[in-house]
């Protein structure tokens, strides 16, 4: 009987160390407001693909083989990163505070390293794909475009991508900087 009532004591005495501290709401709101903007991306990159599509419905029946190639293959690496969007969209929406910190916090962790494999590697084979089957159109552009307008086509394409990929690098570490962020709000001690 002496053992428990030491081991009782000994429990009621034992030192906690530091319980995780945080401000609940300031997290639930940064949460919010950061799942309200990870919906655009997918949106607008369906967006694209629709236009893409209705582009290529509007070919005639003989047109430019390569040209068709070129339009599906920039639909579906589009499409490809619609779908890694929508599963870390997913990740995201699953990060409850109501979880037990530690699980919460390593929610988070995944999350941010399935957003870097995101941003440093499919990001980059999506464009670099989606750039070179744009630029396998050009010779269908070059047939059946004016001279101008084939040049318009050729120079403006160069400065939307050029701005796309500085966006994308000016982006990427606000948003990791922002789960960084949250991450320091829920620091647990592992």
């Amino acid at each position: 009987m002496k053992e428990f009532e030491d081991f009782k004591s000994n429990w009621e005495t034992q030192d906690l160390g530091q319980l995780p501290n945080f401000d609940k709401s300031n997290i639930e709101s940064n949460l919010l407001k950061f799942r309200k903007e990870k919906y655009w991306t997918p949106l607008i990159l369906l967006i694209t693909i629709v236009i893409l599509i209705g582009f290529l419905m509007l070919q005639p029946e003989d047109s430019f083989h390569l040209l068709k190639k070129g339009i599906v293959l920039m639909s579906v690496s589009l499409f490809v990163r619609v779908l890694f969007e929508l599963w870390s969209n997913s990740m995201l929406n699953k990060l409850e505070l109501k979880e037990a910190v530690s699980l919460f916090y390593e929610k988070l962790r995944k999350f941010e390293r399935t957003r870097k494999i995101i941003h440093f590697i499919i990001t980059p084979i999506v464009l670099i794909i989606y750039i070179l089957a744009f630029y396998s159109l050009l010779p269908a552009f070059k047939l059946n475009l004016s001279v101008g307008m084939y040049n318009y086509v050729l120079w403006s394409s160069v400065v939307v991508f050029t701005t796309l990929i500085v966006f994308k690098f000016k982006a990427i570490p606000k948003e990791l900087n922002v789960i960084k962020n949250l991450r320091s709000q829920v620091k647990v001690d592992s």
